[in-house]
């Protein structure tokens, strides 16, 4: 009887410890996650952690800077990640849907992404607009291989007043899957889809948007670059301001494909644009192709050029001054090999 206790104290002690070192190892990948999110994003980042044994919650508050002279206007857009974490090495069924129950994990999290109010007074078409940009997110981190975070935005349909007119928007949602190596945010592969948005007046204005879609396979390459190749696109846009055809702006079959690769620490980037019609008023044009390729570029002056426009996005009362400094002292080094 003795051993069987003392066996079941163990065991007790074992399961106990292992949820201990996988909430802690959580925290851990969330400091070196975030630490590598605030070298690369260009507002201020709050966050908090609050451990817990089985479960932690994270909240992160992100101030996106708006580009903009206008001191009448907001300079920053806040938003609000929230997750709740549950720890490995097992997760129960409830706690995860898409997670097996014998399968150990890291942690499994979900949450949600929000733009909060960012103007006094508010119009009710804003409000709508951050409504579609509220974002569900997942996280699955299994003990080995790459973690997987899916993020979805549900689809909405309402009426959006805008001046002294009514709009009826609909709005089919997005999801996307990315792919991370651990903590390293230089490396990922992104699958994202939006299938489209409609907004309707009661005239015939409007716009319609469709098929738009995102694929890039990322890597790091040297001086903290983040290298490889992103596909995007559109299946149509309609913008109609009336019936009459010279009142459309219309364009479908747009493809934009980007391409970055380093070698001997010289990158060679390749953008390709291409688009089947695009019409203006009543004039129309296409199909389209453009292709542009630059070569010989100094990888190191690239990342200093990077990081130089990350600074001044954080202070842009200094950008004229800092953006003739950087260039000037950059540009010998980034035209050193004859690009």
């Amino acid at each position: 009887m003795k051993k069987a206790i003392a066996l079941v104290l163990v065991l007790t002690l074992l399961i106990l410890g292992a949820y201990l070192g996988f909430g802690l190892l959580a925290r851990k990948n969330y400091e070196m996650a975030l630490a590598e999110l605030q070298a690369n994003f260009p507002g201020q980042i709050e966050s908090s952690f609050k451990q817990g044994l089985f479960t932690s919650n994270l909240s992160i508050t992100l101030d996106i800077p708006i580009p903009n002279s206008n001191p009448d206007t907001p300079d920053t857009i806040p938003t609000k990640i929230s997750q709740t974490i549950h720890h490995g090495p097992f997760i129960f069924r409830n706690q995860g849907q898409n997670v097996s129950l014998f399968m150990p994990v890291q942690l499994y999290a979900h949450g949600v992404l929000e733009f909060e109010p960012f103007m006094a007074n508010e119009p009710p078409f804003v409000t709508t607009l951050r409504q579609l940009a509220t974002t569900e997110i997942t996280v699955h981190a299994p003990i080995k291989g790459r973690s997987e975070v899916v993020f979805n935005g549900k689809p909405l349909q309402t009426t959006l007043a805008i001046g002294t007119e009514n709009f009826n928007l609909n709005w089919q949602g997005f999801i996307g899957t990315l792919a991370l190596e651990g903590t390293n945010l230089l490396t990922y592969d992104l699958d994202f889809r939006a299938p489209g948005l409609e907004v309707r007046g009661t005239s015939s204005n409007g716009f319609v948007i469709e098929g738009m879609t995102t694929q890039a396979s990322m890597r790091e390459g040297s001086h903290n670059l983040s290298l490889g190749t992103i596909i995007s696109a559109m299946k149509n846009c309609e913008i109609t301001l009336g019936s009459k055809p010279e009142e459309k702006i219309a364009m479908n079959g747009l493809n934009v494909r980007i391409t970055s690769t380093e070698k001997d620490a010289l990158l060679r980037v390749e953008e390709e644009i291409s688009l089947n019609h695009l019409q203006v008023t009543d004039k129309m044009f296409g199909p389209g192709n453009l292709k542009i390729s630059l070569t010989n570029l100094d990888a190191q002056a690239v990342a200093k050029l990077t990081e130089a426009y990350k600074a001044l996005q954080t202070d842009p009362g200094k950008s004229e001054v800092m953006a003739v400094s950087i260039l000037s002292s950059q540009a010998s080094a980034l035209l050193a090999k004859s690009p």
